[in-house]
């Protein structure tokens, strides 16, 4: 009896053993560097099928802003000049010249006077044209000059906002002249010479560009 029961045991090893080197042979498989390779490249291929989420509306502008708008320029037509007449014909009327001067001073500056003047060295050279404008501050005279640009084709006078401003001021003379060279301002005079008690005298200064039409 216990023969039979030790020669049972004994034919029955070999398959438990068989099946535990099965087993062993599985998990060293497993373990194996092949194996971990395999295994360590199946998520990357996993992430490169994956699909891609579209962006979310306006990231691609907030990542990318639109460059800002260059300002605008504002240029107006005053008029024309009447070579034959030599005087001007004015698209915009006197009285809102006179008005926008006064804005355009901004200290108290009462102008009385607008005109556009022509500034040539001689009578065969091209004018530059001037918007002036005159008036007095405290007892003193003041006044604003504005280069003017010319249309070739229609000879109508503009006033750009870039145009400089050329400001006068007198002491003691009922009136400073503007000097020109070559249709450039270059230096003011007074309209009457200074005595031995009393000093005439009149200044200049430039400003750059100009809010004469400018909306406020």
């Amino acid at each position: 009896m216990l023969t039979f029961i030790v020669r049972r045991l004994w034919q029955a090893a070999p398959r438990r053993v068989a099946s535990g080197l099965l087993l062993s042979g599985l998990l060293s498989a497993c373990s194996s560097p092949k194996g971990v390779e395999q295994g360590s490249a199946a998520p990357a291929e996993a992430a490169a099928q994956r699909p891609t989420l579209p962006a979310a509306p306006g990231a691609e502008a907030a990542a990318a802003p639109a460059p800002a708008a260059a300002p605008e320029v504002i240029t107006t037509r005053i008029g024309e000049w009447q070579t034959q007449l030599k005087e001007m014909s004015y698209d915009v009327k006197p009285e809102r010249l006179l008005q926008q001067f006064i804005r355009e001073f901004n200290d108290g500056t009462v102008v009385d006077r607008v005109m556009v003047a022509p500034a040539q060295d001689g009578p065969r050279t091209k004018p530059t044209f001037y918007l002036v404008g005159m008036g007095q501050l405290n007892g003193k005279f003041r006044a604003m000059a504005l280069p003017l640009d010319q249309n070739a084709d229609n000879g109508g006078l503009y006033l750009p906002a870039t145009a400089p401003r050329y400001i006068a001021e007198g002491t003691n003379c009922v009136m400073c002249y503007f000097r020109f060279t070559r249709g450039k301002v270059t230096g003011v005079d007074c309209s009457e010479a200074s005595t031995g008690t009393v000093e005439r005298q009149c200044e200049y200064r430039t400003e750059k560009g100009n809010g004469f039409f400018a909306k406020r």
